[in-house]
C-alpha cells in the first residue's frame, strides 16, 4: 500500500540524551512541519528515559525532510553520537516470535 505525502509519518529517533525532555527536542523537529505527536520512550516499570523517542508528523513529506536533514547529521546537545532518525516500523509488521505448544504430558519437563 502506497503512502501519500499527506499521510502521517512516525519516526524513531535514537541517540537522545537522557537529560533531554519532550520540551527540549520539540524545537529541533518542529521547523520541518506540524507535529502530530512527540514522545520520549520510557521504561514501562521504572519510567526512566531510554535514550530514544517517537516523533510523528501530520504529513509524511515533513517527516521525510526531517529524516534527510537530521539522520546521522545532527547531534543533540549533550549527545555523544549523531541522532538516528528513521521511519518507525508499523506495529504488526514485526513478528512476535511466539510459539504455542499444546497437548504436553503433565509429567514432561
Amino acid at each position: 500500500e502506497e503512502t501519500s505525502d499527506e499521510d502521517p509519518l512516525k519516526l524513531f529517533v535514537g541517540q537522545v540524551p537522557k537529560s533531554l525532555s519532550e520540551e527540549d527536542i520539540f524545537p529541533i523537529f518542529e521547523p520541518f512541519g506540524p507535529l502530530k505527536d512527540l514522545a520520549i520512550i520510557r521504561d514501562k516499570h521504572t519510567g526512566l528515559h531510554r535514550g530514544c523517542a517517537f516523533v510523528t508528523y501530520w504529513a509524511s513529506i515533513d517527516g521525510e525532510r526531517a529524516q534527510e536533514a537530521l539522520h546521522d547529521r545532527f547531534t543533540f546537545p549533550g549527545g555523544r553520537r549523531p541522532a538516528q532518525v528513521k521511519p518507525a516500523e508499523p506495529s504488526g509488521t514485526v513478528p512476535e516470535n511466539k510459539l504455542f505448544i499444546g497437548l504436553l504430558s503433565r509429567n514432561a519437563g
